[in-house]
C-alpha cells in the first residue's frame, strides 16, 4: 500500500498533523505534496499514484480554502481510500469537514476516516493569542493514535465512514477573504529585511512582490504565513477588527477544543 500526504498549510500546522498521521500508518510513503505552493496546485490529478491519500487543509471562517477546490475537483478517485483532515484555530469548525467529504465523494474516493484538529490561529501574535503553539504534544499524540487506528481498520474489514458530507455553497467559497477586515499585515521593521525571500516563497496567493516585498492587498487573504515565516520580525499582524468581534474570539480562547475523528 502506498500512502501520500497532500496538504495546504501556510503556517505548517496542517502539515504537522498530516505528516504525523501518515507516519503512524506505516505504509510505503510517496513524496509529500504541499499545495500551499501555487505551482503544486496546477498538477493534474494530484495523488494519482497513491493507494491511500491523507489530505489536509486549514479552515478559514468555516470553509476550506477556495484555492484548493479546483485541485480537488481535478483529482480522480477510482474508488481509492482518502482521509480528509481539517485544522482550525479553536473557533468554529462549521461545515468545512462536511464540505471536503462531499467533494471527495463526488470525485470517486472512498472515505476511510476523517478528522478535525486544532492549530494555532493565523491571527495569533503578541496582542492576540488563540490556540497558541498548537498542535502541541497532546494533539500530535492523538494524530498518531488516529493513524494507528486507521491502519488497524485497513488490516481488518475496512468500510467507509457514515458521514455523508454536504455540498459546498460555492457562492460563499471565498470566505477567507473576509479576514481582510479583521487584521492587517504591516512591515513593522523593514530595515531588518535581508531579502531572504522566505515570505515570498511561502505566500499561497503570490501576494508579495519579489523586489519591493510589498503586499498586494487584493491578493492577500491574511493567512499570515509571511509573518510566521520571517525570522527577522519584518512583518507584524495589526488587529483591526471591532472590539466586540475581538471579544468573541477571546471567548473561544477560554475553552480548549480537542481533536475529533471519525472511523
Amino acid at each position: 500500500m502506498k500512502t501520500q500526504a497532500i496538504f495546504f498549510s501556510p503556517t505548517n500546522s496542517t502539515q504537522k498533523i498530516i505528516s504525523t498521521i501518515s507516519d503512524a500508518l506505516k505504509f510505503e510513503k510517496l513524496h509529500k505534496i504541499n499545495l500551499t505552493i501555487p505551482s503544486k496546485r496546477k498538477i493534474q490529478n494530484v495523488g494519482a499514484d497513491a493507494d491511500i491519500i491523507i489530505f489536509g487543509a486549514p479552515v478559514y471562517i468555516g470553509r476550506i480554502p477556495s484555492m484548493i477546490v479546483p485541485c480537488i475537483k481535478n483529482m480522480i478517485g477510482k474508488n481509492r481510500w482518502i482521509i480528509p483532515i481539517v485544522v482550525y484555530g479553536n473557533t468554529k469548525l462549521d461545515k468545512a469537514l462536511n464540505n471536503m467529504i462531499h467533494l471527495f465523494r463526488e470525485q470517486g474516493f472512498r472515505i476511510l476516516g476523517a478528522g478535525s484538529f486544532i492549530g494555532e490561529h493565523s491571527f495569533t501574535c503578541k496582542d492576540f493569542k488563540l490556540a497558541e503553539s498548537r498542535p502541541d504534544i497532546k494533539d500530535l499524540r492523538k494524530a498518531r493514535e488516529f493513524g494507528q487506528k486507521l491502519r488497524e481498520k485497513l488490516q481488518n474489514t475496512p468500510r467507509e465512514i457514515e458521514i455523508v458530507g454536504e455540498k459546498p455553497d460555492f457562492s460563499k467559497l471565498n470566505q477567507e477573504y473576509k479576514a481582510r477586515g479583521l487584521v492587517k499585515i504591516i512591515k513593522a521593521h523593514e530595515e531588518k529585511c535581508t531579502r531572504c525571500m522566505g515570505c515570498w516563497s511561502i505566500c499561497p496567493t503570490e501576494a508579495i512582490d519579489m523586489f519591493s516585498i510589498e503586499i498586494d492587498e487584493e491578493k492577500c487573504f491574511r493567512c499570515c504565513a509571511c509573518v510566521k515565516a520571517c525570522k527577522f520580525d519584518v512583518f507584524k499582524i495589526k488587529i483591526t477588527m471591532p472590539k466586540e468581534t475581538e471579544e468573541i474570539f477571546m471567548e473561544f480562547a477560554k475553552v480548549r477544543k480537542e481533536p475529533e475523528f471519525f472511523l
